[in-house]
């Protein structure tokens, strides 16, 4: 399955759909995930015929399974807190997936396995510019999909792990239908995935993406993050928590305060 969602089209993700999505297990659930967030761009025709649905912000419905998928991606560019979290879900049972898209180039109308450059000399600049104007960009992430049964629906709370920090990545892929950022502040300013970097993507209009709700870690960073993001209009919640353990508790208590607010397939109070 994987191989075939790392060139994704309409035609390959329906036969994916077809083949997996009454299978148990966790390329099913990944597949869904998929669906819904990263893949969107190819699967949004098909949602209706499969009887799935997204709201507004990013939350993926799926009624026919009982099963609701909410995105949280993980802004750690020091790797110390996700790290943590990783070791904490894999020793619970939910194993470390890889999600890949391969790189589009526009001229040829086809997918590749790397990067060509115009010359054996190219410049930086000119190895960016060549990228923007003729390649849509690749995609890596790990994802766990950390799944708990509330009232009669499953709940999959999808920690997503962007593992190209520094270079080019498929922006719009990486960052589709998230609900949640899941952010330990750091000062360095140059991941993508950093709150600075994140904080410009959710707040210039060229991208128009939902603004999610952030999820910050204490650290010595945090109050001034929170002020930040208030500032640009988005909300925010602080975890207190400090080992992995509780830190998952809590981050699961807010998703779930805000999925009750909206699903009154849910009881209250979760």
């Amino acid at each position: 399955m994987l191989e075939d969602s790392q060139t994704p089209t309409q035609t390959s993700v329906k036969d994916l759909l077809d083949t997996f999505r009454y299978k148990e297990g966790q390329e099913h659930d990944l597949l869904y995930y998929m669906v819904g967030f990263t893949h969107y761009k190819e699967t949004s025709v098909l949602l209706k015929d499969y009887g799935i649905a997204i709201d507004t912000d990013g939350i993926v419905y799926n009624p026919l399974e009982k099963a609701l998928y909410t995105k949280i991606l993980v802004s750690d560019p020091d790797w110390s807190t996700s790290k943590q979290i990783k070791i904490y879900l894999t020793e619970q049972g939910h194993s470390l997936r890889q999600n890949y898209v391969k790189l589009w180039n526009r001229t040829l109308a086809q997918y590749l396995d790397r990067y060509q450059p115009l010359n054996t000399q190219e410049s930086f600049l000119e190895y960016n510019k060549n990228l923007q104007e003729n390649y849509e960009m690749s995609l890596e992430e790990e994802v766990q999909l950390y799944q708990k049964h509330q009232g009669d629906f499953d709940i999959f709370y999808c920690f997503a792990y962007p593992s190209a920090y520094n270079i080019a990545i498929n922006i719009e892929r990486l960052l589709n239908h998230v609900r949640f950022v899941l952010c330990a502040p750091t000062p360095d300013k140059m991941p993508n995935v950093s709150l600075h970097r994140l904080m410009y993507y959710y707040t210039n209009p060229r991208y128009s993406f939902q603004k999610p709700l952030w999820i910050l870690l204490r650290n010595s960073l945090t109050d001034s993050a929170k002020q930040s993001i208030e500032n640009a209009g988005m909300s925010c919640y602080i975890v207190e928590a400090q080992t992995p353990e509780n830190i998952l508790r809590d981050v699961v208590a807010i998703v779930n305060q805000d999925l009750s607010q909206r699903f009154s397939i849910l009881p209250t109070g979760l």
